[in-house]
């Protein structure tokens, strides 16, 4: 078979140093069998990526506090002047007061591609009211907003289809990326795509994590194991 021309990674954390330290971190206590370089830094995740000849990649930043909202977007525009192989996607924090102010900034000043959120690790409900604004806005400019989805165990937390479907009822236009599947929930990701339209699904870490669910192993901890960030 031959190899594509072209290869995307639609799922890259490309964060600040301290972040990014955090997320290395995270992922050696959670998943101490995961062989990630403990001392990995930005330049070393690029270097994997040309290793790994991907042509293009979506970066997501998202803030784990409302005052890092404005300086994690600021990083990943700047990463998108100084890399031209990433499509940079904005945020913001739920406390985020003027939320239109946010999305404008991200998608008329720095061209990101959308948005990106992850209620588990943000912790907000993404049906809230509060973030209708943010959808309005992105439905009218016709942008993704990327939502992570799944592996609701992990997080113990959870996120029913019903909320979802709150959303893409109220914003029939709004193009909406469940990323990760609702894993390991995968009818009814299948039955939001069959039903919306503007539903696309994002398989990110899906099948790297299903040999834990499908191995005979009785250890629900390690069976639940994959890289869910």
């Amino acid at each position: 078979m031959t190899a594509p021309d072209v290869i995307i990674d639609a799922h890259i954390h490309l964060l600040p140093k301290v972040r990014l330290g955090g997320l290395v971190r995270w992922i050696r206590r959670a998943f101490p069998e995961h062989p990630v370089d403990t001392n990995i830094d930005g330049e070393g995740i690029l270097s994997d990526l040309r290793e790994n000849r991907i042509s293009f990649f979506f970066n997501y930043v998202y803030p784990l506090k409302e005052e890092e909202t404005d300086s994690l977007n600021e990083f990943n525009f700047e990463l998108s002047q100084n890399i031209d192989v990433v499509a940079p996607f904005g945020s913001l924090h739920f406390d985020t007061r003027d939320k239109k102010s946010v999305v404008k900034k991200c998608i008329e000043n720095y061209g990101f591609v959308g948005l990106k959120f992850h209620p588990f690790v943000q912790k907000f409900d993404p049906a809230d009211e509060k973030m209708f604004s943010v959808y309005k806005l992105m439905e009218e400019y016709e942008r993704p907003v990327v939502l992570h989805t799944g592996f609701d165990e992990f997080y113990q937390m959870k996120m029913p289809s019903e909320d979802l479907m709150k959303i893409l009822d109220k914003f029939p236009n709004l193009p909406l990326v469940l990323s990760h599947c609702l894993f390991p929930r995968f009818d009814d990701a299948n039955l939001l795509a069959q039903r919306y339209k503007n539903v696309y699904l994002d398989a990110t870490n899906v099948f790297g994590a299903l040999k834990f669910f499908m191995s005979d192993t009785n250890d629900e901890e390690i069976r639940g194991r994959g890289n869910f960030y």
